[in-house]
């Protein structure tokens, strides 16, 4: 049984107040990620939603949200929510306030790559849940990670292979190689529908969890329906073998 992780980041920018790095995705199996696949295409035909839906251009309102009115809106909001609820869908996170570790650090050229200790993190938890499902289905399983494809490729590339090499905190790199196969790049362009629904994914979660934001402007209406989201991606977080959320959850550095 193949398994995909779809993985999306939100990129600090301490001028702008924000401190955190947050790299966040969902897991589904092959199975479900065809299902997941054809409800998504659905939902954007049944909304008239025939571009890339991009989550930071729905916060702005910009180019087709404009056009339309409140009770439109609330309706997407509402059925995105419903997609992931009846999802089989596990949330892997992680965060660290990336403020700190450099004002630690004192300089620039002593700070490793941004994905480092996000994708450590999740790497080491993704392993775990793929060996939960071979252990529950006695059945191979394989990982895959998907992310989307951007300017930052190779360098990426070269990390996954470093951390397949040297192993988490955890977890041996001779086990990461048994259950973890390969990382792939996607690009936008290719109107990927899952890496769609896990672009909200990392800012929601941080701002879920920061308590970052005040519902200010447009989205002050929309308070209700954001929360909605923001509780169910968190309820199926990744929660190890015994349920233990506060260890195997989403994960913050600070």
């Amino acid at each position: 049984m193949k398994y995909y992780l779809y993985l999306d980041e939100m990129l600090e920018n301490l001028p702008r107040g924000i401190d955190y790095f947050s790299l966040a995705g969902f897991a589904v199996s092959e199975i479900e990620r065809d299902i997941l696949d054809a409800k998504f295409k659905q939902l954007k035909n049944k909304h008239n939603i025939t571009t890339i839906l991009h989550w930071t251009e729905f916060r702005k309102f910009s180019n087709i949200w404009k056009e339309r009115d409140e009770k439109e809106i609330r309706l997407f909001l509402n059925d995105f929510y419903t997609l992931l609820e009846k999802s089989n869908m596990t949330v892997f996170s992680s965060m660290y306030n990336v403020r700190l570790v450099k004002d630690n650090l004192k300089s620039k050229k002593w700070h490793t790559h941004s994905h480092t200790y996000a994708m450590k993190k999740i790497f080491e938890n993704f392993f775990l849940f793929l060996n939960k499902e071979n252990n529950l289905n006695k059945i191979d399983v394989e990982g895959y990670i998907i992310m989307e494809s951007s300017s930052l490729d190779e360098e990426l590339k070269r990390l996954f292979h470093a951390i397949m090499i040297v192993g988490t905190d955890f977890v041996s790199a001779q086990g990461l190689r048994k259950l973890i196969k390969n990382i792939e790049f996607i690009s936008k362009s290719e109107n990927n529908n899952l890496l769609q629904i896990a672009d909200h994914m990392p800012s929601e979660l941080y701002r879920s969890l920061k308590d970052s934001e005040n519902f200010y402007g447009q989205l002050e209406s929309y308070k209700k329906e954001f929360q909605k989201i923001r509780t169910i991606i968190y309820k199926k977080q990744f929660e190890g073998h015994e349920n233990r959320g506060d260890l195997f959850g989403v994960n913050i550095f600070e």
